[in-house]
């Protein structure tokens, strides 16, 4: 099948680049968002996409902040609107912060655990309701990118473990929940990757 349509959040650079350039190189997708909290940013990508692959994969780049319940929402129906289906959603995007947790305000919880855990509940939820109207094929696929740190301690990063743990059993009881329509919920949890959010960190003892 090479008419799957595939959602990847926080895809403009890093890691969530790098799952859209491979889906889009595996010839398996015909249509591919890139979302960023930065248009630009999310359009770079998109380019960089039908200027390699656009023989057989389209892309769209959709600005959406994942913390925002409403932009979540939008991003599901655009991708809709423009490609007709959602096969895959990678719920992607994410942020951490150094902070004591002693310092850390609620402003800052809020924050962290609204792209980690809020943004991947709200999209994989509207993203869902898409792919249980899907015939042929029907089902889909959630794929959570969480972290080590969903089982290991992080200090001083409390919101962050705390967010990834959380997601953990998120996909797992969505997993069960889903089963029945042909719908699965996987969980990548990867370690310190040299990305942008991790650059200053690779000498951390934390890490």
């Amino acid at each position: 099948m090479n008419n799957k349509v595939a959602i990847v959040t926080g895809s403009s650079k890093g890691i969530g680049k790098a799952i859209v350039i491979a889906f889009a190189r595996s010839k398996e997708y015909s249509g591919i968002v890139v979302n960023a909290r930065k248009a630009e940013e999310a359009q770079n990508v998109s380019k960089e996409i039908m200027d390699s692959y656009s023989k057989w994969c389209s892309s769209l780049a959709v600005e959406a902040d994942i913390s925002k319940e409403s932009d979540c929402i939008r991003l599901i129906h655009e991708t809709v609107d423009r490609f007709g289906r959602i096969d895959v959603l990678v719920n992607n995007a994410g942020v951490q912060e150094d902070i004591p947790f002693t310092e850390t305000t609620v402003e800052e919880w809020y924050k962290i655990i609204g792209v980690d855990l809020t943004g991947p509940f709200v999209s994989s939820r509207e993203a869902v309701k898409q792919m249980q109207k899907q015939v042929n094929p029907g089902g889909g696929c959630i794929i959570n990118i969480s972290s080590v740190h969903q089982q290991i301690p992080k200090p001083p990063h409390i919101p962050y473990a705390t967010s990834k743990a959380g997601i953990e059993m998120m996909t797992k009881t969505m997993a069960l929940e889903l089963a029945k329509s042909g719908i699965r919920a996987n969980l990548v949890a990867p370690g310190a990757i040299e990305t942008d959010m991790n650059r200053d960190l690779k000498d951390d003892i934390y890490i």
